[in-house]
């Protein structure tokens, strides 16, 4: 059978996409877990959160939240708790704090201090709030239970000052470096 040109490009070009993506079947807590830096303390701040006995929202409890150290990052913290305005207060059933908070983290940047946001509950009345927290050098206050107990946050704002920090500290080396040739040469 002799293909015409036309009928090889279409294969060529049709075939890629005819390729089935491969399926990840791996649940959001093992994506959690396999998150590079962050998942072993990640994992353990959410088994803490859920494992707690009748969670209520709003309560002392969801509003301070839990905490883990980051494996290897003395100073590096993962968080989650849960601010509310629910009224009643909602009970927590245990299958849903980890359906919710695990899809959070599977679902979390890395790169971005794995930071979410997420509204549950009637009328939007939780509003859940993972990620990492690090020493007042570097990171600023985070609303909420972990503010209260003097612990400090990161998100997205927090990690661009300190990339503009280190990246404004890297081109000062640079500029003095450069003056200590210049003197140099004269």
């Amino acid at each position: 059978m002799k293909l015409t040109a036309f009928a090889l490009l279409s294969l060529t070009l049709t075939a890629p996409a005819l390729a089935k993506k491969k399926k990840d079947n791996r649940t959001n807590q093992q994506k959690c877990a396999d998150k590079k830096k962050w998942g072993s303390g990640c994992v353990k701040a959410i088994e803490d959160f859920c494992n707690h006995e009748n969670i209520m929202t709003p309560s002392t409890f969801a509003d301070e939240g839990t905490q883990a150290n980051v494996n290897g990052y003395k100073d590096v913290w993962c968080y989650a708790y849960i601010d509310s305005t629910c009224s009643p207060p909602v009970s927590l059933p245990k299958d849903v704090c980890f359906d919710q908070w695990w899809y959070q983290c599977q679902a979390a940047d890395q790169y971005n201090g794995m930071y979410r946001e997420v509204e549950y509950g009637p009328n939007a009345c939780q509003k859940w709030q993972f990620g990492l927290t690090g020493n007042e050098a570097k990171f600023t206050s985070v609303v909420g239970g972990f503010k209260k107990r003097g612990v400090n946050g990161t998100g997205v704002e927090d990690l661009e000052e300190m990339n503009e920090e280190e990246v404004g500290e890297e081109e000062e080396v640079e500029e003095e470096e450069e003056e200590e040739e210049e003197d140099g040469e004269l």
